[in-house]
């Protein structure tokens, strides 16, 4: 499976996507994905209307790191819709904004997150979830 990436022209304000990354670097590139360039560091991020939060291995060691998800919280805080894929819900649990809150993740974490986080309302059966501005 691979990623696909649409460049977009200039939108008369419509839209604007900007990749973030965790650290200072330039580049993201998952163990089995296509390397991504980044705008901007989450720490110097502006405010989003949207906001997408992917899983992957590298949540397990950032759901620990108190300074992104303090910054993440912030973010999520201020957009009026959050998405997250796969165990990026584990990063938004970190936040404490998915307590009591409905949620689900990729099936294979499901038992490890679920017990990490059990105030969040997860749904081991769904697909997605949809609980005011969490998705």
């Amino acid at each position: 499976a691979g990623s696909n990436v649409m460049p977009i022209r200039e939108s008369r304000g419509k839209i604007r996507i900007t990749f973030l990354s965790a650290t200072e670097s330039k580049t993201a590139k998952p163990a089995d994905g296509v390397l991504t360039m980044t705008d901007v560091s989450l720490a110097d991020a502006s405010p989003a209307d949207v906001l997408f939060v992917p899983g992957g291995l590298g949540t397990r060691a950032l759901q620990h790191d108190a300074a992104f998800i303090s910054r993440l919280a912030e973010l999520a805080r201020s957009a009026s819709v959050v998405l997250t894929v796969c165990t990026g819900s584990l990063l938004l649990a970190a936040t404490k904004l998915l307590d009591g809150v409905k949620a689900t993740t990729n099936k294979a974490a499901f038992d490890e997150i679920a017990s990490q986080y059990p105030s969040v309302k997860w749904q081991r059966s769904a697909r997605w979830c949809v609980d005011g501005q969490f998705y």
